[in-house]
């Protein structure tokens, strides 16, 4: 058999990275268990990540894309389910996307938001997660964070950058169970009390708590120079089961004039969808991002 000189075979690896334009770094790093102290659980909060080029260049700071699952999911469905990483390196080499981190918390079935019964996760999220990362890997800025999300993560990551305009420059809703008055009520209220009542409470849909998180109540009379500060994509497809409520939502929008994009095209609400639709929403959001 014919030895194979291994100096050989480095030299004609380097040669393809050159010649074929592929950056090295497009491999990055993935860390799917990590876990942190949340001030605002008061206990370990887990989470994945994938770092670009973590090994070198220690002075750039990256852009952000908080990575958000859904309804009874957890922070490794977009690594396990979603194909995330392999569409993260691709679009990376492809020059589709800037090279930039990706967070992904683990929200439970928590909606994201701030409830006296489940737990204060949208804290965990704006107040302790994004403080833990920035200490860790620099402060990208406004412009420099996205938040993407799917279904249940989808809403929050609508919802979340809304109200922490000042912190997010793009956000994608996929699929997002947006919940406006009369529909889910009519058509899904057996789901109700299994999809919300250990976060809102027994009468979730007259809470105080949902009013103050639902966003056709809380961007109702608020000012929308803020909100359009903020780059929006509805993505959803035609024939999933939350499809009417981005169309709502979208007129909502509209009738107070904030910007956005709505996408609907094949498809129902699951894994086949979101994994092909993902690489579009990391390209929407590099598209906002600063160069840096």
């Amino acid at each position: 058999m014919k030895r194979i000189d291994p100096l050989l075979s480095i030299l004609t690896i380097v040669f393809l990275w050159i010649y074929q334009d592929v950056p090295i770094w497009s491999q990055g790093k993935v860390m799917e268990n990590e876990s942190f102290y949340s001030p605002a659980l008061d206990m370990q909060s887990h989470y994945s990540i994938y770092l670009p080029d973590s090994l070198t260049q220690k002075d750039k700071v990256y852009p952000v894309i908080y990575l958000l699952h859904g309804f009874s999911g957890n922070h490794t469905d977009w690594i396990r389910q979603g194909d995330i990483i392999n569409q993260v390196r691709k679009a990376i080499t492809e020059g589709k996307i800037k090279p930039c981190i990706i967070v992904m918390p683990d929200g439970k079935n928590s909606w994201y938001v701030n409830s006296a019964l489940y737990g204060h996760f949208e804290d965990m999220i704006i107040q302790d997660l994004i403080t833990h990362i920035e200490s860790r890997y620099g402060q990208p800025g406004k412009e420099g964070r996205a938040i993407i999300g799917l279904s249940m993560g989808g809403y929050a990551a609508f919802s979340l950058s809304m109200k922490y305009t000042h912190l997010f420059g793009s956000c994608v809703a996929l699929s997002g169970s947006f919940w406006s008055d009369g529909y889910y009520s009519q058509f899904r209220e057996q789901d109700i009390p299994y999809l919300f009542s250990d976060v809102y409470g027994p009468s979730p849909l007259t809470s105080e708590l949902w009013r103050k998180n639902n966003p056709f109540y809380f961007m109702h009379d608020q000012n929308t120079d803020s909100y359009n500060s903020v780059r929006i994509l509805f993505d959803c497809g035609d024939d999933d089961r939350v499809v009417y409520s981005q169309l709502v939502l979208s007129n909502f929008l509209r009738e107070k004039k904030v910007n956005h994009e709505l996408r609907i095209r094949n498809g129902l609400h699951d894994w086949n969808y979101w994994k092909s639709h993902i690489t579009e929403a990391l390209v929407f959001c590099s598209e906002g991002f600063v160069p840096g």
